[in-house]
């Protein structure tokens, strides 16, 4: 997290819509996506996110992004 731009790499199981859900799921919490990078390999996927923080966003850590990205790919879709 540098400033109000953060990196963030997930890996999860293949589901389906989930990038989307996860996209929606970001802009709520006033995180804007940048830039996606995704690769897989067998049934899971990479992704890696260039976001901004939005001056009304609420998480106000690296950690607080983790935990809800954690959340959001452990979520049944």
């Amino acid at each position: 997290m540098l400033q109000n731009n953060v990196n963030l790499k997930v890996e999860c199981r293949k589901k389906q819509g989930q990038l989307l859900q996860g996209i929606v799921y970001m802009k709520k919490l006033r995180l804007t996506v940048l830039h996606i990078s995704s690769w897989s390999h067998s049934s899971v996927l990479s992704y890696c996110f260039n976001l901004k923080m939005e001056d009304d966003c609420k998480l106000e850590s690296a950690e607080n992004i983790t935990n809800v990205a954690h959340q959001i790919v452990d979520k049944d879709h």
